[in-house]
C-alpha cells in the first residue's frame, strides 16, 4: 500500500507536522510506503510533477486537517489533484481525513471531505489515533473490530489492535529467538492493568527448558514479568506473565514488546508446523515473520487459514528477503486459525 500524506505548516503549534512525523513513521514501521515531504521530496525535481505523479501513484490520499490547513495553497493543489484521483478509484475510498482540530465538529471541512472517511483527534491518544487511522486505510473500523470481539466474547474488557511475531530459527537444531509486539485497547469505563501469557509452557526437561523472557513497554509503561507455576501433563511446569504495572486509561492503547529464545523449538529435518490460534479473539492486525537459517536448501514456508467452520485457505508465505518470509492478515476474526508450515531442510 502506498499512502499520500498531506498537511500544513501553518499550525501554530504544529500538531499537524508532529503528528505526520508519528504516522508516517508509524506506517512505514507496518509495511506501508508513505509519501511525506520531509522524507520524499527529491532535490532538483520540479515539485509540482513529484506532488501530482505521486498522488496519482498513491492507493490512499491522507488529509491531516485543521482550519488553517485549508490557508495553505499545497494543501489546496493536493486536495485537488486528489479529488480527481478519488473519481478514478470510485467505490474504494481513496480519501481519508484526520481532524487535528480541538472541537468534535467537522463543520469547518469541505462537505465532500465531511463524506470522507474522516478520524477525530479530540479525546484521543496518539496511540489509539495511530492504529485506528492505520486499520482504516485497509478498510477496518475499530468500532467493527469491537462489536466483532464482544458479539464472540460478551463482557471483554480488551481488544487485540495488533499482534506481531517474529519466529527468527537461530539454530540448526530449531533454536529460536522468538518476538512479539502486542498491541492493547482498553474496552472498559474504568482504568484497566493488562496481563498475558508470554512463552508456552515449559517443564524444565532435557528437551524443554524453562525460558527467559525480557519485556518492555514502547510507551512507558512499567511492566514486571513472573513465573506461574502449574501441572502441565503430568509434569511441574511453568510459563512467564507480563503485566503492566500502571494502568491503561478507557480507550487508550498499551503497546508492549516480549523476546525469549525457544530452545530446539523446531524439527527442521522432518518438518514442523507453529500454530497461531485466535480462539475467541479479533486482531485489528495480525502479523508473522520468518527468519530461516542461511544455510542448506529450505522448502517454502506456507500458511493454512483454517476457518470455524473447518474450510481452510492455503498459500505460501511472501518472500521479503533472502531469508526472511511473511503473512499479514488485517483483520482475523474471532475463531480462525493460521497453521504455519515451516520450510524443511533438504538435503544438497
Amino acid at each position: 500500500m502506498k499512502v499520500f500524506v498531506s498537511y500544513s505548516h501553518h499550525d501554530p503549534d504544529q500538531r499537524s507536522l508532529q503528528f505526520g512525523r508519528s504516522l508516517t513513521r508509524f506506517l512505514l514501521e507496518h509495511g506501508v510506503e508513505v509519501f511525506f515531504d520531509e522524507l520524499s521530496l527529491r532535490h532538483g525535481e520540479p515539485l509540482a510533477e513529484q506532488l501530482v505523479s505521486s498522488i496519482y501513484r498513491a492507493d490512499k490520499f491522507l488529509l491531516i486537517a485543521s482550519s488553517e490547513a485549508f490557508d495553505s495553497n499545497y494543501v489546496q493543489t493536493e486536495l485537488k489533484y486528489a479529488r480527481d484521483r478519488a473519481v478514478t478509484m470510485h467505490p474504494q475510498a481513496f480519501i481519508h481525513v484526520v481532524s487535528m482540530g480541538g472541537e468534535l465538529s467537522l463543520e469547518y471541512l469541505p462537505p465532500d471531505l465531511r463524506a470522507s472517511v474522516c478520524h477525530i483527534a479530540r479525546d484521543k491518544t496518539s496511540r489509539r489515533l495511530l492504529y485506528e487511522v492505520f486499520l482504516a486505510l485497509h478498510g477496518v473500523e475499530v468500532g467493527q473490530l469491537i462489536a466483532l470481539q464482544l458479539a464472540h466474547h460478551p463482557g471483554a474488557k480488551w481488544l487485540y489492535l495488533e499482534s506481531y511475531r517474529t519466529l527468527d530459527i537461530i539454530g540448526y537444531d530449531g533454536t529460536t529467538r522468538v518476538t512479539a509486539i502486542r498491541a492493547v485497547c482498553n474496552l472498559d469505563k474504568e482504568d484497566g492493568y493488562w496481563s498475558d501469557f508470554a512463552s508456552s509452557w515449559a517443564t524444565n526437561s532435557t528437551e524443554d527448558r524453562e525460558m527467559e523472557v525480557t519485556a518492555r513497554s514502547e510507551d512507558g509503561r512499567a511492566l514486571q514479568v513472573s513465573r506461574v507455576y502449574e501441572m502441565y501433563r503430568g509434569k511441574r511446569a511453568s510459563r512467564a506473565k507480563v503485566e503492566f504495572l500502571e494502568p491503561i486509561s478507557p480507550g487508550d492503547v498499551g503497546v508492549y514488546r516480549t523476546e525469549y529464545v525457544w530452545p530446539q523449538a523446531f524439527n527442521l529435518k522432518a518438518g514442523d508446523t507453529y500454530t497461531l490460534d485466535a480462539h475467541e479473539r479479533a486482531y485489528g492486525y495480525l502479523r508473522l515473520d520468518l527468519l530461516v537459517p542461511r544455510y542448506g536448501t529450505l522448502t517454502t514456508p506456507r500458511v493454512q487459514v483454517v476457518q470455524p467452520d473447518g474450510s481452510q485457505i492455503e498459500q505460501e508465505m511472501r518472500q521479503i528477503g533472502w531469508n526472511e518470509y511473511t503473512s499479514s492478515f488485517v483483520p482475523s476474526l474471532p475463531g480462525v486459525r493460521y497453521d504455519f508450515v515451516l520450510p524443511k531442510l533438504v538435503a544438497t
